[in-house]
């Protein structure tokens, strides 16, 4: 797998999400000539999205770093801190895109960009310790 399939497989991470997120506010029965309609919409979409873009960063750069690992170009060490950097921005570049936005709120109740940021922070801590262990069982070439 090249890079750019990596890449081009990630983006359709993000898509999917921020798909889903626009199914889920025609599921919940907003009929579509209101304009909360496209409110509630692109609030769904912007938070699944969010979380699909940290996943999709977490896989994205797991994946390129196990290609290096594995081809020599990179020591254990080297990998692991940078996927502590993947996972880092993973975990806090979507909720600050969330709270640039100007769509702060999950139905008026929640603040959605907290809910968004506990989510991808966990999200980092996951993809760097599923990619830190696959990386130190990796043998180089």
């Amino acid at each position: 797998m090249t890079n750019l399939e990596i890449l081009f497989r990630c983006s359709m991470v993000v898509m999917a999400f921020a798909a889903f997120g626009f199914l889920a506010t025609i599921v919940n029965g907003r009929p579509f000539d209101t304009p909360r309609f496209w409110d509630n919409s692109l609030t769904s979409m912007l938070y699944l999205g969010a979380l699909g873009l940290s996943i999709a960063i977490c896989l994205a750069g797991g994946l390129l770093l196990m290609r290096r690992l594995r081809s020599g170009l990179l020591t254990t060490v080297l990998a692991l801190v940078y996927m502590l950097g993947c996972s880092v921005v993973a975990a806090f570049l979507p909720p600050f895109l969330v709270m640039t936005s100007g769509y702060n709120y999950i139905g008026g109740h929640i603040p959605g960009a907290f809910a968004v940021a506990f989510a991808t922070i966990g999200i980092g801590v996951i993809g760097f310790l599923i990619f830190g262990a696959a990386s130190s069982l990796i043998r180089q070439r």
